[in-house]
Formats: structure tokens, sequence, C-alpha cells
């Protein structure tokens, strides 16, 4: 017993409650330790897991612990590279840890050269503390990565296709965690949206808990592809029970070459990305038209993605004396074109959906502005008539006498016009009216004269009236 308890159990009753508080100091530390213990303990393969391994996976496609034993003085596992805060024991290849804001990344340096393959690995994602962890990790069949990106850890320009395993309930939905397919052709304007766990940006997803699984236990994925067929199994107690994830069809293999690879990331909230072993094996009843259990055109050797070096992602250094094949080179540039010219057509669509938006909205407010004034326009009309109305509704009634009078004074304004009128007429003379005429008396046989009176008529045109 420790000198301190010894002394603090002699102190009486004081010191019985402070070897009390020691003890049970002691004891919470103990469960603390073995806690972190049962955390850290790492799953087994099961004996077809280990047969397997040893009988038809394709070796330089594959690795199994332990890892440092079997591959020491290495530096890293042959045909595989890793970046960023991945990092290899003898048990499994930790893509990140339990820390905020970790990506990791592993890829195979040899190209993936087969349409038909079975991929299996094994899997730990877990937090020490438990609860709900983030972000998630991916399995990819793609180009080899170039940046850092939002797709845990990989760039949204991928060309290929991958495997997201989504941890967190971004959207809450309750659908988390979710294993979904995603797939792109490098475009640098295809969209993914972790925010909304990509909803409606995958081929095909379905829910599984491959979280928090307790040794001896391990959760399990298998990939079958077989020239643009590909269907996934899911399991939690390495592959004794397999449920059913999807399959999709005409699938194909990205153009160029393809590696597999693996990548990690954890954000605000963060979990371990462990993968304890991966497995490509050919498929059964399929004939290849080379030797797949032999690497082809892949390694650091045949300028490979194993020169791969990009600060945003790794300090390795290339050596000096080495240097990228002129077919990679020229792919590489290829590439970067199109990146380009994908980043130029985006920018012109932008520019021209914000033109238009501008000349829609132009056009709305100039309506909205017509409409105003024409509502304007009626307010005033409908204004001024209620004015009229109250007036009318405002003058008292007339009198009948007072009525009776003001008729009399516009009948004699009525009649005053008329006078005026008559007075502005030329007067009529009688000699207008009469004439003598002449004519001729067969008695007689001699010219008479005799008084005629015209008819009256009104004098419009002296001229024209005695014509």
């Amino acid at each position: 017993m420790p000198a301190f308890l010894s002394a603090a159990l002699r102190g009486g009753r004081r010191g019985f409650w402070t070897a009390a508080l020691f003890a049970l100091v002691l004891a919470l530390s103990a469960c603390g330790l073995v806690a972190l213990a049962v955390v850290d303990i790492v799953p087994g393969r099961t004996p077809p897991q280990q047969k397997r391994a040893v009988t038809t996976v394709i070796n330089h496609h594959s690795f199994s612990p332990p890892l440092l034993r079997r591959y020491y003085g290495d530096g890293e596992i042959p045909h595989w590279m890793m970046s960023g805060t991945t990092v290899v024991t003898d048990n499994y290849v930790r893509l990140t840890g339990d820390l905020q804001s970790q990506t990791g990344h592993l890829w195979n340096t040899d190209p993936l050269d087969m349409d038909a393959f079975e991929i299996v690995f094994g899997f730990r994602v877990s937090r020490v503390i438990g609860g709900l962890g983030a972000d998630g990790f991916a399995l990819w069949v793609a180009q080899i990565p170039r940046f850092n990106g939002n797709i845990f850890g990989r760039a949204a320009n991928f060309n290929g296709f991958g495997l997201l395993f989504d941890s967190y309930d971004n959207d809450n939905r309750r659908d988390n965690p979710m294993v979904s397919l995603v797939t792109n052709d490098g475009s640098a304007t295809r969209r993914f949206t972790p925010a909304t766990d990509f909803m409606g940006e995958t081929l095909a997803n379905c829910v599984f808990d491959f979280r928090n699984i307790m040794a001896p236990n391990m959760a399990t994925a298998r990939l079958r592809y077989n020239k643009g067929t590909l269907s996934l199994h899911l399991s939690r107690n390495s592959e004794v029970d397999e449920q059913h994830c999807f399959t999709v069809s005409n699938l194909e293999m990205p153009a160029g070459k393809s590696y597999l690879a693996f990548s990690g990331q954890t954000g605000d909230v963060s979990e371990v990305h462990d993968i304890i072993f991966v497995h490509l094996s050919p498929l059964d009843n399929v004939v290849y038209d080379h030797d797949v259990q032999q690497p082809h055109n892949g390694g650091a050797a045949n300028g490979g993605p194993g020169l791969y070096d990009n600060d945003a992602m790794n300090n390795r250094r290339v050596p000096e004396s080495t240097t990228l094949a002129p077919q990679q080179q020229q792919q590489d540039q290829q590439q970067e074109d199109q990146q380009k010219r994908d980043i130029e057509a985006q920018i012109r669509a932008e520019v021209e959906r914000r033109a238009a938006e501008l000349e829609r909205d132009r056009l709305a407010a100039e309506q909205q502005r017509q409409q105003q004034q024409q509502q304007d326009i009626d307010a005033q009309q409908q204004q001024q008539q209620q004015q009229e109305q109250q007036q009318q509704q405002q003058q008292p009634p007339l009198d009948p006498a007072e009525a009776d009078r003001q008729r009399i004074a516009e009948l004699e304004r009525k009649l005053a016009e008329l006078k005026r009128g008559d007075q502005r007429r030329p007067e009529r003379t009688a000699a207008d009216d009469e004439y003598d005429e002449e004519y001729e008396d067969e008695d007689v046989d001699q010219p008479r004269r005799r008084r005629v009176r015209r008819a009256r008529t009104p004098r419009r045109n002296t001229v024209e009236y005695e014509d």
C-alpha cells in the first residue's frame, strides 16, 4: 500500500475519506486505460481472409497485415503511396486520426489494367470517446489524386468512380451512415455537395451502419466489377453475413490509366478511418489478355503515380535524376489543358447566365414600373370620380320656385340670342319684292308692262338671287 494511503487511513475519519478519494482516482484511471486498450484492439483476419491473401489476390494491388514486419525497411507498403495525415502501423493504414480537419490519401502505384475484378477490404471507423463522428472515407477507381478536395479529401473533377462511406448526417434526414456511388469524367463543372450528403448527385446508395464495430469483428466491403456492371455487398462481421447494397449497370472504366485509391477526411467532428486489408482478385471464368498477376506498366520506375509530388498533399521530393515519361507528361498536359477549357467554358456560361438574369430583371422592373403608372392613373381617376360624387351629394336640393326662375332665365337668354340674330339680317324693301315685266299683247300687237311680285324666300346671296 502506498505510504500516502497508509498515513491517510491512520488520520481518522478525515483521513478515511482522503484515502477513499485517492482509491477512486486510481480506479478511474485504471478503467480509462482499460477502455483505451479495448478500443485499440484491432480485429484479426478470419481463416478465409488469410487463405485468400496467399492464393487468389493480386499482390501488387493488395496488402495485408502485419504491414511493418512484412515490409520492414521499405519505408512504405510496396506498390502503395500515401500523403497527408496517412500513417502505416503494423495492423492497419490510418487515413485520419480522431482529430479535427485531417485529410489522408493512400493509392496504388500500379494501374488497374483489368475490366473484371473483385475488391474486398476490411476497415474500421470509430471514435475513442464514442458518439457521432465525421466526415467519412472513400474508395476510388480513378486517376491519381492531384489536389485535396471536398469529397472526403478528393477533388470533384476526378475521372472514374468512387464509393463514399459517409458517416455524418449533414442534411438531418436520418439516413446516415450511408454508402454511395459517384462518378465523373474529369469535368470541372460537375458539383458534389457534402452539406446535403450528395443528395441527387449519386448513381446509387444504401443506408448501412459501418461505425463502431467491436473486435473481433470488422466491417468489410465487397466490390465486384465485371465489364460495366458493379455490385456492392457490405458486412459487419468480417464477411460472415453480407448485405446487398446496390448493383449498377453501364458503368465504364475511366479512360486512360486508372488506379485503386483511398481517401479520408475529418472536419469539426472527427473519427478514426483505418484500412486493415485490401484484397483485389481476378474473377473466375473470365479470360484476360495478359497475366494479371504481374505488374503491367506501373510503379515509379515507369513514370507511374509513384512519382507524384504535390505540395498541397505531399511533402515528398522526387529524385532529381527521375523525370516523367514523355507519354505521361503529354497526358498530364492534355488533362491540364482540358481543365482550363472546362473552367473557361464554365466562366462564359456563368457570365451569360448572369447577363440573362440582369436583362430579365430589367424587363421585369420596366413592366412593374408601367403597371405602377397605370395603377396610379386609375387611382387618380377613381379618386376624382369619388370627389365629384361627394360634391354632388353635398349640394343641397333646389327649391321648386328657384328651379322655375332658372328655367325662365334660360328661356329669356335664348330669346335674346334669337333677337340678336334677326337684327343682323338685312331689311328687304318692296322694290326687292316687285318689278315690272314687259310682254307682247297679241290683241293690240304692241308691248305692254305689268307689275310682278316675287315670293318671299330667304335671301342668301344677292348675285345668286338675281341670277
